[in-house]
């Protein structure tokens, strides 16, 4: 009787993952991805990559509002114009899963993510 309960419970708990996941990747469809490169090295003192593979942030844009769907804590993340120039810059806060970017921002800019001596680099429309 046990091991029918524990093997129901099991069961109760990967279908609501399947749920929630699902839940997830719809909600990731219907939102812009940003496709994001690298991450590019930028050099300097102890600069190497790390031994382990450091994993692609997963960032949507809603408009103005950015969300991370993959922890970010800690990443400088910069809004780049099209003349190298930033214009917006902020380091993002332990446990943050959005940051709405300034109503001002208007046009085409890089979006760069910068975590120690490595940066993941795409582009965005606001």
């Amino acid at each position: 009787m046990k091991r029918l309960m524990f093997f129901l419970m099991m069961l109760l708990c990967i279908g609501s993952n399947a749920s929630i996941m699902q839940t997830m990747s719809n909600q990731l469809v219907e939102d812009d991805i940003i496709e994001l490169d690298g991450p590019r090295d930028l050099g300097g003192a102890g600069s190497s990559y790390p031994r382990t593979p450091i994993a692609r942030p997963t960032l949507t844009l809603d408009g103005h509002t950015l969300y991370f769907y993959t922890p970010c804590d800690g990443f400088e993340l910069r809004i780049v114009d099209g003349n190298g120039s930033v214009v917006y810059s902020l380091v993002i806060p332990s446990g943050c899963t959005q940051v709405v970017l300034p109503s001002t921002l208007v046009g085409e800019y890089e979006l760069q993510l910068i975590t120690g001596n490595l940066m993941f680099y795409g582009t965005i429309e606001l």
